[in-house]
């Protein structure tokens, strides 16, 4: 049969075509593969957990763009439902790509990230839980590591409150991907994620068994991505998947020497290619003995709605992490005994996958509930106690409890424990939970920023807006989306107000949207000059 092709001018290559016809075990799969190529790119987005429950936001992101998803509420009459769940993640969703999601207030916000629906396979098989120690060693653009942030959330016993437990470290090699990860950390409203700018073997001769999970989503010769992103088929060459397959084995042995006794790696690419898929995880097994497979999973575009994925599930012999007492997490306000996945996932298996061993995913639309102190998953150290030494500057700490007194709201202070305050020159951080010694190592955000200090007074982050909920200010602006304040607000406008006095929430639709200064009726606006974009 021909060749079909989504742009003609670049055609698939003809020895990327033979491997392809050697890996399918008749000729009518490999010629359905094809086909596949006939077909438009899967679109997908994943809720943000820490932002609202899945049926609160997806409720209203269907009311809100059963139009076209241009202008900011569409009054066109309403469709059947535009959003159909992922399979393999409680949080995932396609979408048909007219919404354009990443053209509104709410992907600013933080409320979703946009994400290839194949991609969405690897966290629910790394499993993250609250309480952890967690790696993403090649984490740009960020996907994956909000996707494993989501998972580390926990509801409380003060309803409508949560915690974002635990510790990730989400690393990236190049300096500008770097970048473009830390601002999806930001924007997603996290607090316990560390971005370090380094390389796989700094990190590895410094958090040595360290990582209860880590992820090694790899560079890969991108096979997966040739109907998505045709330029990436100018890219290929059989030289660059042998030379993929070196660069991932040598990650994986890295990754090796930083995981704890008992943990579990996943390895993902987004590529066909048996070299650097299942070849690459048999040779890391046959170095290490301690380690087994639990599963393989492969992602076809003619058997599953999305593009060409990989995942492998590789874990460390149980004896030494089962002898180990566990520690629970801490108590307070945020925590309790008995806690909540805020992701609603249980473990079944999950039709539309390939799968050569038994992988089991969570089922859409289950939830489940599970007790800390029964649990083996939190913490698994005898000393989960912070590294880094406390803040004891008396004036930036005199500084910062004033902030906190006039801006926050009183229930709000647990979500700031004064051990974890960290100042990097004139920038104040909140530290993630469990935080390891920050020196000698290239980081690019220590956990939430909180604000700048400026003349003995503190101006609050937009980092820190995205991660609070109106309810933890003082004062607060709530505007709904057909308020024509909102797109001023977003272009950087000053815009009125009643009753509010100083540091102002700017609330959309009850989600925090950015700060500004409230004086006389007007509130000064605080959102970010490089944000600013007209809606």
């Amino acid at each position: 049969m021909s060749v079909p092709d989504i742009d003609d001018k670049i055609p698939l290559p003809a020895a990327f075509l033979d491997d392809m016809k050697s890996l399918f075990a008749d000729e009518s799969e490999y010629e359905a593969f094809l086909k596949s190529y006939e077909d438009s790119p899967a679109a997908g987005v994943r809720l943000n957990p820490w932002k609202g429950s899945r049926e609160e936001l997806l409720i209203m992101l269907d009311d809100i763009f059963s139009g076209d998803g241009t202008a900011l509420r569409s009054t066109v009459p309403k469709k059947p439902p535009l959003f159909s769940p992922v399979p393999w993640e409680p949080n995932g969703f396609y979408y048909e790509p007219v919404i354009r999601p990443g053209k509104h207030p709410f992907h600013e916000m933080g409320l979703y990230y946009i994400q290839e629906p194949s991609a969405m396979s690897a966290v629910p098989l790394l499993d993250p839980q609250p309480g952890e120690r967690i790696l993403d060693l090649c984490a740009a653009p960020g996907g994956k590591t909000t996707q494993i942030a989501g998972r580390m959330c926990l509801l409380t016993q003060i309803p409508g409150k949560m915690r974002q437990c635990g510790l990730l470290v989400s690393n990236e090699i190049h300096p500008a991907r770097a970048k473009i990860l830390s601002q999806n950390v930001e924007r997603m409203g996290l607090s316990n994620v560390l971005v370090t700018n380094e390389t796989p073997e700094r990190l590895s001769a410094r958090f040595p068994a360290y990582f209860d999970r880590i992820l090694v989503d790899a560079p890969c010769s991108g096979e997966g991505m040739f109907r998505k992103n045709p330029e990436a088929r100018l890219e290929w060459s059989s030289g660059e998947v042998t030379a993929c397959a070196d660069r991932q084995r040598h990650l994986l042995d890295l990754a090796a020497s930083m995981l704890r006794p008992g943990g579990r790696i996943v390895y993902s690419t987004c590529t066909f290619s048996k070299a650097e898929d299942e070849d690459v995880a048999e040779t890391f097994l046959a170095g290490h003995k301690v380690f087994h497979s639990c599963e393989y999973t492969r992602f076809f575009p003619h058997r599953q709605r999305g593009e060409g994925h990989f995942v492998a599930v590789l874990e460390h012999n149980q004896a030494e992490r089962d002898s180990r007492p566990s520690v629970r997490l801490p108590v307070s306000d945020y925590s309790c005994d008995s806690v909540q996945y805020l992701n609603d996932s249980t473990v079944s298996n999950s039709d539309g996958l390939s799968v050569c061993r038994s992988a089991e995913l969570p089922e859409y639309g289950v939830g489940y509930k599970i007790a800390a102190e029964k649990s083996t998953r939190f913490a698994q150290s005898e000393n989960r106690s912070p590294e880094f030494p406390p803040l004891k500057d008396r004036q930036v700490l005199k500084i910062w409890e004033e902030f906190s007194r006039t801006v926050f709201a009183p229930e709000a202070a647990a979500l700031f424990p004064r051990e974890r305050l960290l100042l990097f020159g004139e920038q104040l951080y909140l530290a993630p939970e469990y935080c390891p010694k920050l020196d000698k190592l290239k980081i690019l955000r220590p956990g939430l920023h909180l604000g700048t200090l400026q003349k003995g007074r503190l101006v609050p982050s937009h980092a820190l807006a995205l991660f609070l909920k109106p309810a933890d200010v003082r004062h607060r602006l709530l505007l709904p989306l057909a308020d024509e304040r909102v797109a001023r607000y977003f272009a950087g406008d000053v815009i009125n107000c009643e009753n509010e006095q100083g540091w102002t929430l700017v609330c959309v639709e009850g989600f925090s949207a950015g700060w500004g200064k409230a004086s006389g009726g007007v509130v000064k606006n605080h959102y970010p000059k490089a944000l600013r974009k007209k809606f």
